[in-house]
């Protein structure tokens, strides 16, 4: 199932991160719209450093968006994901 896959995607991070000894957050760098229909941009930090950023309308769905990309910009995803 697609939405269990992407909780897998930030421990993917975390995972890398504990092993590099780094600091992940995720941090709400922007917020537009209304409040029934906000679109919540998330960047992903490692060590105070934007990885990744990713726009959804939910925060959870922005930050499972942006840490995919973080995975893919630390090239931590195996083939075909």
């Amino acid at each position: 199932d697609l939405e269990n896959r992407n909780d897998n995607f930030k421990s993917i991070l975390f995972q890398y991160a504990q092993r590099n000894r780094n600091k992940v957050e995720f941090v709400v760098v922007e917020e537009n719209g209304r409040s029934h229909q906000k679109v919540f941009a998330i960047a992903v930090m490692i060590d105070e450093v934007e990885i990744a950023r990713a726009s959804q309308f939910t925060k959870k769905k922005a930050e499972q968006m942006s840490a995919r990309k973080a995975c893919e910009v630390l090239n931590l995803l195996g083939e075909g994901v």
